[in-house]
């Protein structure tokens, strides 16, 4: 049986970091097909950035 705290600790691991300054990212807005901006550094990405930065993260931790 897992905790509330186990279970924050899980959702904060799959949070992706920002591609450009490389803080923790809680929030994507895609504005554009090619433009999107991330919180809460306020960082303009384009949404494949994001999609790459998840991958990355992914086979670092398999």
């Amino acid at each position: 049986m897992s905790s509330d705290r186990d279970s924050g600790k899980d959702a904060e691991s799959s949070l992706p970091d920002c591609p450009c300054c490389g803080q923790l990212v809680t929030r994507i807005t895609t504005t554009g097909p090619d433009t999107g901006t991330v919180g809460p550094c306020g960082c303009s990405v384009t949404p494949d950035q994001i999609i790459a930065q998840r991958r990355r993260r992914n086979e670092r931790e398999e």
